[in-house]
């Protein structure tokens, strides 16, 4: 299998711009691939007064990823704001053509204030793709909870879709590579660059990681990187060979 990652400067609060990029950069895209996964609040920038965007139109934002899922036959992982009964979530949506199923942001960043205009989920979501992989999508904050990325033997990928700002780069390195190693599965962690409306600076280093720990690609904040998707191949028979030689996860309590 191979996975995509987009790593680019979200445009704050400007969701038609941030669709272009997207477009632009599948367009420009020569290789083939099955799954594409962008950072957190893909659309917007990680906006903590979600009543400023109510002018946007979230159901038309998931209508058009929608449309670029069936178009360029792939699966997407993406993080955005939704308001649902009056509240408002921190929600990553697999997209598989006109289907789609979310998973709510459990761990709300609650030093930046998420917390208290957001309402958190209450559980994990592994999600089957259209390959048979079993893929954790989770958002930000959540990498810093090894309880709930635990692999219960029902893991192949972890994927983190991610706001991470540049202070604590160090933490995010490391944290990727502890939650590959403990679970023995591909980790990915998705992350923008650029500087938001709340003049935090973000310098990428999305990062996929093996089940041994070892870094596949890292991709820091270059030129290179903001216009181009990062594709790498998944070898999961390698990655089940390695379980069985050394079955840590048998022995979870």
């Amino acid at each position: 299998m191979k996975i995509g990652w987009f790593q680019y400067d979200i445009k704050w609060k400007d969701c038609m711009a941030n669709l272009s990029k997207i477009k632009e950069a599948l367009q420009s895209c020569k290789e083939l691939f099955d799954i594409l996964v962008l950072p957190e609040m893909f659309d917007t920038g990680f906006v903590l007064e979600p009543q400023s965007i109510e002018n946007r139109n979230q159901t038309e934002v998931l209508k058009r990823m929608q449309e670029i899922s069936i178009t360029y036959k792939i699966e997407i992982f993406l993080s955005m704001i939704w308001k649902e009964n009056n509240c408002f979530t921190n929600r990553a949506f697999y997209i598989n053509g006109d289907d789609f199923t979310y998973y709510d942001k459990v761990h709300l960043f609650a030093p930046g204030g998420e917390s208290l205009n957001f309402k958190a989920g209450e559980e994990r979501k592994v999600i089957k793709t259209v390959k048979g992989i079993s893929i954790l999508p989770l958002i930000c904050y959540d990498l810093r909870f090894p309880e709930i990325s635990r692999n219960k033997g029902d893991i192949d990928v972890i994927i983190y879709m991610s706001s991470w700002p540049e202070t604590r780069t160090y933490h995010w390195d490391t944290l990727l590579k502890a939650r590959a190693i403990e679970n023995q599965c591909y980790v990915l962690g998705v992350n923008r660059i650029g500087k938001d409306g709340n003049q935090l600076n973000y310098i990428g280093h999305s990062n996929l990681i093996d089940y041994y720990g070892n870094e596949v690609a890292i991709i820091r904040n270059n030129e290179n990187s903001r216009q181009k998707i990062s594709i790498a191949h998944l070898d999961f028979h390698k990655m089940y060979a390695y379980r069985n030689k050394l079955p840590f996860l048998r022995d979870i309590m």
